[in-house]
């Protein structure tokens, strides 16, 4: 191989290696949002994703009270702010990671340290509408479970706007 191909070999290697490496994420510490410059989403990352809406008793179902809580979301001045779809919530889950299995960029210290890190999304099963999905953030599991909830010991969601 002449040397003009070997280099070529390295720059390209080198450039797939960038790519991969790259993050597509941006953290805004002073508002508390995670930008997604891939799917154009921003992500609620302040304390109020830890809000347990197992918890309130104001909430019969759980699941609806999410979606009011990210709809009434002024966050950073956005006001857009929803429950994400299933395939929103899996976009940032990172599989290498684990507790939580998310990217660096979203603040670990919001997550709770055990095992069930459950989080919502806006999405019903077609099958059993009295069912969500939800995503655990300990080790990236998707699956579902009651809108009310009664099945999990504690219920998040993390709200989501578009760009």
């Amino acid at each position: 191989m002449c040397k003009e191909h070997k280099l070529i070999h390295k720059l390209l290697f080198l450039f797939i290696t960038i790519s991969i490496l790259h993050s597509s994420y941006i953290r805004d510490d002073i508002n508390n949002i995670v930008i997604d410059t891939s799917t154009g989403l921003i992500w609620d990352d302040s304390s109020n994703i830890n809000y347990n809406y197992k918890t309130d008793s104001s909430n019969r179902n759980y699941w609806l009270g999410a979606i009011d809580h990210c709809e009434n979301s002024n966050l950073a001045n956005i006001t857009s702010w929803r429950m994400p779809n299933i395939n929103e919530l899996k976009s940032i889950i990172n599989y290498t990671n684990k507790n939580p299995s998310t990217y660096i960029e979203f603040s670990r210290a919001l997550f709770n340290t055990n095992d069930t890190i459950h989080y919502w999304s806006s999405t019903t099963r077609l099958d059993v509408p009295n069912q969500a999905w939800y995503v655990n953030f300990y080790n990236g599991l998707v699956s579902y479970d009651n809108k009310d909830g009664n099945n999990l010991p504690a219920v998040y969601v993390r709200c989501v706007s578009n760009i």
